[in-house]
C-alpha cells in the first residue's frame, strides 16, 4: 500500500449532506470572503503593535511625545471596530473551509482542541480591552492601561498563532494517527513545520506594513486641518512600514524556499499560472516599499496614497490565491474538496450574496458615509 491510500485510510469519510453549491463556487467564495477579513485583521495586528511602540515612545520620553500619544490615542479608538469587523468577516471563511475540508479542518481542531477553544476567552478580552482603553479617560486605571494593552496583543498572538497551526496541521493528514496515539485530551500543539513559524513572522510583518498604510490614508484625510499631525504620523508610520517591509521580504522568501520541491518549483516557474500570480503580489509589495520610502509630503499626495492602497489590496488578494494554492498542494491527492456531495440551493446562496452585499454596504457607510455628514 502506498503512502497516498494509507493516509486516505487515515483520513475521516466526508459528511453525505450536500453542500449548497458546488465545491468551486464554494472554494471561490472562501478565497473572497478571506481577503475581506484579512484586511481589518492586517490593520488590528499591525495597529496594536503601533500602539505599543507609541505608548513606549510617551513612557520613556523620546522624541515628539505629545504627537506620539495623540497618534496611539487615535488608533486605540479604531481597535474595537476593527476587532468587530474581524471576527464578523472570519465567520464566512471558517464555515468555508470546514464545509469544503470538514474532515481534515475538525479532525485537526480535534488533536489541539483545548488550545483552540481558548481562543474564544482570548478575543473576548482583547475586545473588552480595547473598549476600555479606546474609550475611557487615560486617568482610568492609569498604572494597569499599558499592561492592559500588552494582555491584548498577547491575546492576538495567541489567537493568530493557533489559527496558523490549526490550519498548518489540517495540511498534513499523514501525522493525524501518530498525533492522536501521542497525545492526551488534545494536549498538543503543532510545530514540527517550520512553516508554521515563518508564517506567523510573515504574518506579524505584513500587518504592521497595512497598518501603516492605513495610518497614511488617516493622515491624508487630515493634512488639510492638522499639517503638523499629520507629517508626524506620515514620517512615523515611514519608518515602521520600511523595517516590517525588511522582516515580511526575509520571512517570505525563507519560506518559499522552505516550502517542498514540488509547491516550491511550482511557486518558481513549472506552474505558469500560479508563478504569475506569487511574483506579481511580490512585486505589488515592492511597489509600496516604493511608494512608501518618499518623505512625508510626498507620502501624503493623493496619487501616492492611491498606489499604496490599490497595491496592498492587490497584494492581499494575489497571496490569498497562493495560499488556497500551497493548502490543497500540501494535503495532496489524499484529499480532494471537489469529491464533497453538493446539491444547487438558490434560496440559500441567494439570502448569502444578499447579505454580504449588505454588510459590505453597511461597512461603507460606516467608513466613508458617517465622514462625509460631520
Amino acid at each position: 500500500m502506498n503512502l497516498t491510500s494509507e493516509i486516505k485510510l487515515i483520513i475521516p469519510a466526508i459528511d453525505s449532506v450536500p453542500l449548497m453549491g458546488h465545491p468551486i463556487l464554494e472554494k471561490i467564495l472562501l478565497v473572497l470572503t478571506f481577503i475581506l477579513h484579512l484586511i481589518p485583521m492586517n490593520i488590528l495586528l499591525g495597529s496594536v503593535i503601533l500602539a505599543i511602540a507609541l505608548k513606549s515612545q510617551k513612557l520613556l520620553k523620546i522624541g515628539n511625545c505629545e504627537c506620539a500619544y495623540r497618534l496611539y490615542r487615535d488608533i486605540l479608538k479604531i481597535l474595537p471596530t476593527c476587532l468587530s469587523l474581524t471576527i464578523t468577516l472570519g465567520v464566512a471563511p471558517l464555515l468555508f473551509l470546514q464545509a469544503l475540508y470538514a474532515p481534515l479542518f475538525y479532525t485537526s481542531t480535534i488533536l489541539m482542541a483545548p488550545f483552540w477553544l481558548l481562543i474564544l476567552a482570548f478575543i473576548m478580552i482583547s475586545y473588552y480591552i480595547f473598549y476600555l482603553l479606546g474609550w475611557s479617560d487615560e486617568k482610568l486605571l492609569r498604572p494597569l492601561r499599558f499592561p492592559l494593552l500588552l494582555a491584548a496583543f498577547a491575546s492576538l498572538l495567541y489567537t493568530a498563532f493557533m489559527y496558523g497551526s490549526n490550519n498548518s496541521l489540517m495540511q498534513a493528514p499523514e501525522k493525524f494517527h501518530a498525533i492522536y496515539n501521542s497525545t492526551f485530551y488534545g494536549i498538543y500543539i503543532y510545530l514540527s513545520d517550520i512553516n508554521v513559524i515563518l508564517r506567523f513572522a510573515h504574518t506579524l510583518s505584513g500587518a504592521v506594513m497595512i497598518a501603516a498604510i492605513a495610518v497614511f490614508i488617516m493622515s491624508y484625510y487630515k493634512k488639510d486641518r492638522e499639517a503638523a499631525f499629520a507629517a508626524f504620523s506620515a514620517a512615523y508610520s515611514r519608518k515602521a512600514f520600511l523595517a516590517a517591509f525588511v522582516l515580511q521580504a526575509l520571512s517570505g522568501f525563507t519560506m518559499l524556499i522552505a516550502q517542498k520541491p514540488e509547491i516550491y518549483a511550482a511557486l518558481t516557474g513549472k506552474n505558469a499560472a500560479i508563478t504569475a500570480v506569487f511574483w506579481a503580489g511580490v512585486a505589488a509589495a515592492f511597489i509600496q516599499a516604493a511608494a512608501a520610502h518618499f518623505k512625508p509630503d510626498v507620502i501624503l499626495r493623493k496619487w501616492n496614497v492611491a498606489i499604496l492602497a490599490a497595491t496592498a489590496f492587490i497584494t492581499l488578494c494575489l497571496m490569498a490565491v497562493i495560499r488556497d494554492y500551497i493548502r490543497d498542494a500540501e494535503i495532496g491527492a489524499a484529499f480532494s474538496y471537489l469529491n464533497n456531495p453538493y446539491q444547487w440551493n438558490y434560496t440559500i446562496l441567494t439570502a448569502f450574496f444578499i447579505t454580504l452585499a449588505a454588510g459590505a454596504g453597511v461597512c461603507a457607510y460606516m467608513l466613508f458615509g458617517l465622514e462625509e455628514n460631520k
